[in-house]
């Protein structure tokens, strides 16, 4: 039994789940793997579904805290990469040559 309402909840209340979902990802891709997260959250948490509030408003809070959870998993493991282009030997800091600030055209020290 606990199959079929399952299955009829994800049915019923599929757009839902989808609108949080896009709340957090453009990408199909991260929209379904979110959507995927979700499903397993609400699966294991029927269960302990006692009532209190409508089912809408139960898959919604359950959508929602799965999209937050799973954005900021991911985003802790993501890696940006660094620009290799510059040039860390060379001294852009050199010092002025002695004497060179008295007696020639050159800016003022």
């Amino acid at each position: 039994m606990k199959e079929k309402e399952f299955a009829r909840l994800v049915r019923e209340h599929k757009a839902t789940i989808y609108t949080v979902c896009y709340m957090f990802s453009d990408d199909a891709d991260e929209v379904a793997d979110l959507f995927q997260e979700v499903l397993i959250r609400l699966w294991k948490g029927l269960e302990d579904f006692r009532g209190d509030s409508s089912p809408k408003t139960w898959i919604y809070r359950i959508s929602l805290n799965t999209c937050i959870s799973e954005t900021r998993r991911t985003r802790r493991h993501e890696h940006v990469s660094l620009d290799m282009t510059a040039n860390l030997f060379e001294d852009t800091t050199m010092p002025r040559p002695v004497g060179s600030c008295f007696g020639s055209s050159s800016p003022p020290c």
